[in-house]
C-alpha cells in the first residue's frame, strides 16, 4: 500500500477495534469480580469474535481472467501461482504472517491439514488439465505472508473460476455470503458475457461489487475510451444506470505487479490498480469496519448496563439480615422452578415456530419450482448452445448427445435464474414476514419473562432495578435477553433478519445471498434426459436429414424432460431446501434467547449464593465484596460512557 494509506484509514480502523477490544478487557474483569460467570464468558466471546472477524476481500471471476495476478500486484509479491490456462481449484486464503507459509485443509474432516511450502502451491492446488473436472483433495489453501496490506486485517480470497464445474461453483457462492468486499474480474476487451452476466444477476445482487477490467493494456490507446464506454453500458444494461459509478477499474495487473515487484510506486499508479486499492480501503474502513464492530459495541454497552443495573440489588442483598436473606431464598424456589418452566416452554415454541416456518417455505419454494418448470420447453428452445449437429454417421449420436447436454445446462441456468428472480421477490419477503413475527412473539414472551424475574429479584433484595439511563429504556426485551449471550450480533443470516446488525441493509445482506445459494443448489443438475442420441439417429433413419428440424425436436425433448423432473422432485428439492434454509436461520436465534434466558437464572443464582457466603464469612467480608461492588460499579460506568464514546465516533464516521 501506500504510505498515505497505511498511516490512514485503515490505521483509524485498528485504533477503534483495539480500543472496544480494551474497553472489553476491563469488562469482562468486571464481571469476574462480580461472580457472574455468564457475562464474562460472553465479553470473552466478542473479544475473540473482534480479533479474528477480519476484513474478506473476495475475487471472483471467469477462468482466465486474471484475478491471480490482479491479487499478487495488491500483495505486492508473487504470491499465487499463475498460469495461462484454467488454475485455481480451491478457496484460497491469505493472511497476515511473520513467516511465508501455507497450509492445505483436506476435504476430508478427519484428515489433517498439512504444512508445504508456498512455492509448492502450483502442484497442488491447481486444476488438474488432463481431467478438469477431477476434484481436488483440499477445500482450503491458507497462505500467510508478510503482507502490508494484509496486516491491517484484511484476509484476501481468491476463488476458483466460474462457469466451468458445479462444485467449485458452489464453494464460490458459499463464500460469497463471508465477503466484506467484492472484486469481479473481467477482460476488458470482452466484458459481461452472458455467464458473467447471469452470475452477476444471480449471486451478486445484494453486494456492491467493485468491476475490475483486466488486460486493458492489450488494447491500443485509442480504442481504451470506446472500450470503457462499452463496458460500462453493458454493466448499467444489466444494473442500471448509475448504479455502479466510481466502482469500474480498467487496470494492467501484470504492469501493475512487475512495478510492485520493481518497487517502482509510479509505473504502479498508472496500472490503474493503486485506484482500486484506494477505493477498496474506503470501502473497507468507511462502511463495512462499521458494521461490523458498532454492532459489538451496542453489545458491550447494553450488557454493561444489565450488569450496572444489578449493581442496587446486590448491595441491598449485603444489607440484608442474613436470616432474612436464607428465607427470603427458600421462598424464592418455587418462582424460580418457575422461571425455568417459563424458559423451557419458550425454546418449545421458539422450535414449534421453526417448524411452521418451515412448512411456509417449502410450500413457496414447491410453487416456485412448479412455475419454472412451466417455462421449460420455452427456455429450451431458445437457449444458447455452441454444438452443432451433423448428418456423418459416426459423428451422429455423440454430437446430439453433446447438444442435449448444452441445451439442458443452458436451459438449467437460464431458470436458475428466473428462480433465483422468483425466490427474491416471494421468498425474501415471506423470510422478513416471518421472522418479524417471531420478533413480535418473543417480546411478549420474553417480557413476561422479564417481569417475572424481577419480581423474584425484589422479593430477594427489597431494591428495584435501576433503569439506568435512556438507553436502557430504549432497549428491547429481546435485545436484553440475547444480548446478555452476545446474541445481538449474531451475524449470517439469523443476525440479519432479526434486525441485529447494522441496518436493513446489512439484513438483505445476509438473506438474499442464502436464498441464492440455496435455489442454485435445487437447480443441480439432477440427470440429462435420455435416449436423446438414440432420438437424433431415429430421425435420420426416418429420412428427416433437416437438421434444423432435428434440433428443434431435441430441444422440445429437453425442455419437457426438465419440466417433467422438476415437476416431479418440486415437492422433495423443496422440502430438503427448506429443511436447511430455515435451520439456518432459527437455530442461532433458538441458542441465544435459551443461552440468554439461563445465563440471566443463574445470574440470580450467583448473586444470591456470593451475598450469603459472604454473611457466612463475617461482617468483614461482607464490607469487602460491598467495596468490591462499589469499584466494579465505577469500571461500569467509565465502559458505558467509553462505549458510548466509540459508537458516537463510528456513527458519525
Amino acid at each position: 500500500m501506500s504510505t498515505a494509506s497505511q498511516n490512514g484509514d485503515f490505521a483509524v480502523a485498528d485504533v477503534q477495534r483495539d480500543r472496544l477490544i480494551e474497553i472489553c478487557g476491563r469488562l469482562e474483569a468486571a464481571a469476574e469480580r462480580l461472580g457472574d460467570s455468564g457475562a464474562s464468558a460472553t465479553i470473552a466471546a466478542q473479544v475473540d469474535v473482534v480479533q479474528d472477524d477480519a476484513f474478506r476481500v473476495m475475487f471472483v471471476g471467469d477462468f482466465n481472467r486474471g484475478k491471480s495476478t490482479l491479487v499478487n500486484a495488491l500483495l505486492g509479491e508473487l504470491v499465487l501461482p499463475v498460469k495461462a490456462v484454467e488454475t485455481t481449484a480451491v478457496i484460497t486464503y491469505v493472511r497476515y504472517g511473520g513467516e511465508r507459509l501455507a497450509k492445505l485443509v483436506p476435504a476430508d474432516p478427519a484428515a489433517v491439514p498439512v504444512e508445504i511450502d508456498p512455492k509448492d502451491l502450483i502442484d497442488r492446488i491447481t486444476v488438474d488439465t488432463k481431467d478438469p473436472g477431477k476434484p481436488n483433495p483440499y477445500q482450503l489453501a491458507e497462505v500467510s505472508w508478510p503482507l502490508e496490506l494484509c496486516r491491517h486485517n484484511v484476509v484476501i480470497v481468491d476463488s476458483p473460476g466460474l462457469n466451468v464445474h458445479d462444485t467449485r461453483d458452489r464453494i464460490t457462492q458459499e463464500e460469497l455470503r463471508k465477503a466484506d468486499a467484492v472484486v469481479f474480474v473481467q477482460h476488458a476487451i470482452a466484458a459481461m458475457s452472458t455467464a458473467e452476466t447471469r452470475f452477476l444477476t444471480n449471486h451478486l445482487g445484494s453486494h456492491d461489487p467493485f468491476f475490475v477490467f483486466t488486460r486493458f493494456d492489450d488494447i491500443d490507446a485509442h480504442e481504451r475510451a470506446g472500450v470503457m464506454a462499452d463496458a460500462r453500458a453493458r454493466l448499467a444494461a444489466v444494473r442500471g444506470k448509475d448504479v455502479d459509478v466510481g466502482r469500474t477499474f480498467f487496470v494492467d495487473a501484470r504492469e501493475a505487479l512487475r512495478a510492485r515487484v520493481a518497487g517502482d510506486e509510479s509505473r504502479f499508479s498508472s496500472s490503474g490498480v493503486a485506484v482500486l486499492e484506494r477505493a477498496l480501503e474506503r470501502f473497507l474502513v468507511q462502511d463495512r469496519h462499521k458494521a461490523k464492530i458498532f454492532p459489538r459495541a451496542r453489545v458491550m454497552r447494553d450488557l454493561s448496563h444489565e450488569l450496572d443495573r444489578s449493581m442496587p440489588q446486590r448491595l441491598a442483598m449485603l444489607d440484608a439480615d442474613s436470616e432474612k436473606m436464607a428465607n427470603c431464598w427458600q421462598e424464592a424456589q418455587r418462582p424460580l422452578a418457575g422461571l425455568e418452566q417459563e424458559a423451557r416452554q419458550i425454546s418449545a415454541e421458539l422450535a414449534n415456530q421453526r417448524a411452521l416456518i418451515q412448512g411456509r417455505i417449502e410450500s413457496v419454494l414447491a410453487e416456485g419450482l412448479r412455475a419454472v418448470a412451466g417455462e421449460a420447453p420455452l427456455i429450451a428452445a431458445e437457449a444458447p448452445i455452441e454444438t452443432k449437429l451433423s448428418l456423418v454417421p459416426w459423428e451422429v449420436k455423440q454430437r446430439a448427445e453433446d447438444a442435449a447436454a448444452e441445451i439442458a445446462q443452458s436451459t438449467m441456468n437460464l431458470l436458475e435464474g428466473r428462480m433465483a428472480h422468483w425466490a427474491e421477490e416471494r421468498l425474501g419477503p415471506l423470510v422478513s414476514r416471518e421472522m418479524d413475527a417471531v420478533d413480535k412473539l418473543l417480546d411478549t414472551r420474553l417480557g413476561d419473562f422479564e417481569a417475572n424475574l424481577e419480581k423474584l429479584r425484589f422479593a430477594l433484595s427489597g431494591v428495584a432495578q435501576s433503569a439506568a439511563g435512556a438507553d436502557a429504556n430504549e432497549q428491547s426485551t429481546l435485545a436484553r435477553v440475547i444480548g446478555g449471550v452476545g446474541g445481538l450480533a449474531l451475524g449470517g443470516l439469523a443476525g440479519g433478519v432479526i434486525g441485529a446488525r447494522f441496518g436493513p441493509k446489512e439484513a438483505l445482506r445476509a438473506i438474499l445471498p442464502t436464498i441464492a445459494i440455496y435455489t442454485a443448489w435445487m437447480f443441480t443438475p439432477f440427470g440429462l434426459p435420455t435416449l436423446i442420441g438414440t432420438l437424433v439417429v431415429q430421425a435420420l433413419w426416418q429420412g428427416n436429414n433437416n437438421l434444423g428440424r432435428i434440433e428443434k425436436k431435441l430441444r422440445a425433448k429437453v425442455g419437457d424432460d426438465i419440466a417433467k423432473e422438476l415437476r416431479i422432485k418440486a415437492p422433495e428439492i423443496a422440502a430438503a431446501a427448506a429443511a436447511e434454509l430455515v435451520e439456518e436461520l432459527m437455530l442461532p436465534i433458538e441458542e441465544s434467547v435459551s443461552a440468554g434466558m439461563a445465563n440471566r437464572i443463574a445470574s440470580v443464582h450467583e448473586s444470591v449464593r456470593n451475598a450469603k457466603q459472604a454473611h457466612e464469612a463475617g461482617a468483614a467480608e461482607v464490607d469487602r465484596l460491598r467495596a468490591e461492588y462499589k469499584a466494579v460499579d465505577q469500571i461500569l460506568q467509565q465502559a458505558i460512557s467509553d462505549l458510548g464514546d466509540l459508537m458516537d465516533e463510528l456513527a458519525v464516521s
